[in-house]
């Protein structure tokens, strides 16, 4: 550190940590689960046409603590009808309930970090100009040799004053006592019809519906307003919200120490909606192909499985429920297998080396990824530990923060496309027997095309303005938009990169690889 005098009018000296979380106390935790799962289904055979198949699934799901026992039944129904009897078209339908066990991720983290004592006893300290421990603790982990790569103990933190047995602030978790067992309804309706010998075209769609699906939530505080002694003096009028306009909140008196406390509840819920277009020639002649087409949409409100992340305004759940983070509207994949017509035994030369050669292509090509306008440096004060000090604020929440007048994922990424091509030459050395030496080359994305995966997409690395540089070249008002027709660019040096909208990150360029294999 170039200094370590915390009480000097520079906030921080360089190099020194500005928090540590640690834990300490009783790591092992056991749980049982009990699982019992039954079925039973039967099909009927209405007429020559007509084909019905119904099922039901009955579940007994006993969790560990703090989770209980559930039973669900699961009913499943479907058809086959062909309507003209000449059996060139099918229409086929279905639907049913899916339920799933609760993830081991939900009684163990609600167990082990419950702020109890029994389990794990979490430690959040906070560096300060009046509480300099944690500059203190990092300097007698360095003096002794056991940071940056070492451990320390127990008798480090209560060396500088730090309580590991009773700390003063932590994160917690806890499980909603009314959690339930996730499950979708899934439902599908199609029409298959032939036509020509060995080609047929499908059309098709998919529902899946997700409910009780898992969802950590920030409980340890409450929505403030306009006069109340919580609301910050910079906060905007005539309410008190952050500089977006977005609700702003104070943390409630510690429960066991704890300033944070993430809930696990079973609140949240997913929507998937699909039209399909198949086109599909069985083997023959030596090609086979398939051609397959999707127009979709999905929209959920829900997290994937973190335990550190909670939803920025967590009153308002109502504005996360928009297009998922892997939503794709379009996607179109094609692949075929052709198999050269020649024979080892024509005689021919150029004819033997022809033989027993397959080609494999599979194309790909779809809609970019969703993106956000994320603004880490947006503050909603759910986890303030030093009001004193906003740079302090914990950035568990801000992960998902956006301006207020704009949803999550409503930017799109690149489009992708790839062509992976297989390559298979065989030459048998008993054709009767099946014994074969085969020559492979494999190429993914043989055109070695650029596909970028992933947009800058924090749009206040140099503070939150109504003037904010993007890498289009254009500048973006933060506080009133507009937040639409922004579109990733390609950067064109690597100081570019950094800007929001730029295209940070590619897939895999052209790779090829070579096999041999032997078959008997």
């Amino acid at each position: 550190p170039t200094s370590t005098n915390l009480s000097a009018p520079q906030s921080f000296a360089f190099g020194i940590p500005v928090d540590v979380l640690a834990g300490f106390n009783n790591p092992k935790w056991q749980g049982w689960g009990h699982y019992f799962g039954s079925y039973i289904q039967d099909s009927w055979k209405i007429n020559n046409r007509f084909t019905l198949n119904g099922g039901v699934r009955f579940d007994v799901d006993g969790e560990p603590s703090p989770l209980g026992t559930s039973f669900y039944a699961s009913p499943r129904l479907g058809f086959a009808w062909d309507p003209w009897g000449d059996h060139k078209t099918v229409v086929r339908g279905g639907a049913g309930i899916y339920y799933a066990p609760i993830d081991v991720l939900i009684p163990s983290y609600g167990s082990l970090l419950d702020g109890s004592g029994k389990y794990i006893n979490e430690v959040l300290q906070v560096l300060s100009p009046t509480d300099p421990r944690v500059a203190a603790l990092w300097q007698r982990g360095v003096a002794k040799g056991e940071l940056p790569f070492g451990h320390l103990t127990p008798a480090d933190f209560a060396a500088v004053g730090i309580n590991t047995t009773s700390p003063g602030a932590t994160v917690g978790y806890s499980v909603d006592p009314k959690y339930k067992n996730p499950y979708s309804f899934q439902s599908s309706l199609s029409v298959a019809h032939e036509l020509a010998r060995n080609m047929s075209l499908e059309l098709g769609y998919l529902m899946y519906h997700g409910v009780h699906l898992q969802m950590p939530l920030e409980t340890a505080y409450h929505q403030i307003s306009a006069g109340d002694p919580a609301c910050p003096p910079a906060a905007s009028a005539p309410g008190c919200t952050d500089i977006t306009g977005g609700p702003l909140y104070a943390q409630n008196t510690p429960v066991n120490g704890q300033l944070q406390h993430t809930a696990y509840e079973s609140i949240g819920s997913s929507l998937y909606h699909a039209l399909t277009v198949s086109l599909t020639k069985r083997y023959s002649s030596g090609l086979q192909f398939q051609a397959n087409y999707t127009w979709s949409k999905s929209i959920d409100n829900v997290i994937d499985f973190a335990s550190f992340q909670n939803w920025f305004r967590p009153s308002l759940l109502s504005l996360y429920r928009t297009t998922s983070v892997f939503d794709i509207p379009h996607t179109f994949v094609a692949n075929a297998v052709y198999t050269t017509p020649f024979k080892t035994s024509d005689g021919n030369f150029l004819f033997k080396a022809l033989a027993d050669i397959s080609v494999a292509p599979v194309v790909t090509i779809r809609s970019g990824l969703p993106f956000s306008i994320r603004t880490p440096s947006l503050q909603n004060q759910v986890s303030l530990l030093n009001p004193a000090k906003p740079a302090l604020q914990s950035g568990l929440d801000t992960n998902f923060a956006t301006p207020f007048g704009v949803s999550r994922d409503t930017l799109r990424g690149a489009p992708y496309a790839t062509t992976d091509l297989r390559l298979t030459k065989s030459i048998f050395v008993n054709r009767d027997r099946g014994v074969k030496v085969s020559f492979i080359a494999e190429g993914i994305n043989i055109f070695n095309r650029i596909n970028f995966n992933k947009v800058s997409d924090q749009f206040d690395i140099n503070g939150f303005s109504n003037n904010v540089k993007l890498a289009n070249g254009q500048t973006l008002n933060l506080f009133t938009g507009p937040f639409t027709n922004l579109h990733g660019v390609k950067p064109t040096n690597i100081n570019q990169v950094q800007l929001p909208l730029s295209f940070a990150s590619a897939d895999l360029p052209r790779l090829i690889q070579f096999g041999l294999r032997f078959g008997f």
